[in-house]
């Protein structure tokens, strides 16, 4: 006979928005538990539940007005195509690589920009859509109508002066709590390490990056089946994971000789590492995607950046 020691619910609760009590699904009609159901299974960072990822994005006020946010989206959407259209057209117009040339044979300037104009263009990518979703939701009432869960995708590049942060708090949070699960079963379970320890830590950090590494070399192969190898996708996960561990140590070093986190300077250190961190190590994937063809220079049928600089205003 199964016996469920626990209540599979008790740790995933709805946070109710006027009274902030948890809302149990056992308390529920039949028609919650549906909705319960489906919030879940489309909620992969947890907003609005007990299991809700810290750090996520800001979001608007919960009294924020349908026009006021539908302008805000529009403003926001509208600033993130001119800032993808740049990107794609420096891309594009050979200033910086060009073809069979990729961002790990460019130097200096050259590979700097050519890697954060892609890198930005693959946050756009994933940023863009959800807001223009969320802005339909909105419009027309009939989803993801609570401007204060319609978290945007990414975070603020500003908050970025560590890799952990970058990847904890910048990138997108929709496979953390997967691989964050896996990770922690491993440390806890199989290793019986002690939570909160240095192992406990680093096992799940290694392991997130190994299933995203997994994951992303799955897609290249089914938009390539004839790709042998994508080695570079695996050497930059990894490198990640590397990188994360050097940084705690750099950290611990430098709070031994009294600096703080906090300060300007500090932070402004940790911004320009970052970016010469994936300047180096970004090229590794962004060549294994672009030579399965994932990479793509024209994004939009309409570029404002080309035509107010040759007069090509469709792409």
């Amino acid at each position: 006979m199964l016996v469920i020691e626990r209540d599979i619910y008790a740790d995933y609760y709805e946070l109710d928005d006027k009274e902030k009590t948890p809302v149990r699904y056992r308390s529920l009609s039949s028609w919650g538990k549906w909705e319960w159901c489906l919030a879940h299974c489309f909620s992969a960072r947890g907003i609005g539940f007990s299991w809700a990822i810290p750090h996520l994005p800001e979001a608007m006020p919960s009294n924020t007005t349908i026009r006021d946010y539908l302008r805000a989206s529009a403003l926001n959407l509208g600033w993130l195509y001119l800032v993808q259209d740049l990107g794609r057209s420096l891309l594009s117009a050979d200033l910086f690589a060009h073809e069979g040339v990729g961002a790990s044979d460019t130097k200096g300037g050259a590979r700097f920009l050519t890697v954060y104009s892609l890198g930005i263009g693959a946050l756009l990518n994933i940023d863009m859509p959800y807001r223009a979703v969320c802005a339909m939701g909105m419009a027309s009432g009939c989803f993801w109508t609570r401007p204060h869960h319609n978290r945007p995708a990414v975070g603020r590049w500003r908050d970025a002066w560590t890799l952990r942060r970058f990847w904890g708090r910048v990138w997108h949070q929709t496979f953390r709590k997967p691989w964050q699960s896996i990770g922690q079963w491993i440390a806890w379970e199989v290793m019986r390490a002690l939570k909160g320890s240095l192992v406990s830590r680093y096992v799940q950090v290694y392991t997130s990056f190994l299933l995203s590494a997994l994951m992303h070399v799955a897609a290249a192969r089914m938009a390539d089946p004839h790709r042998r190898s994508c080695a570079g996708t695996w050497i930059f996960f990894l490198m990640q994971a590397n990188g994360i561990v050097a940084e705690d140590v750099v950290q611990w070093a430098g709070k031994k000789t009294g600096m703080r986190e906090s300060s300007s300077l500090t932070r402004f250190l940790g911004r320009a590492w970052v970016l010469c961190w994936f300047a180096w190590t970004a090229p590794w994937f962004f060549g294994d995607i672009a030579d399965v063809g994932l990479i793509r220079l024209e994004t939009f049928p309409l570029s404002v950046t080309r035509g107010l600089w040759n007069r090509q205003w469709k792409m």
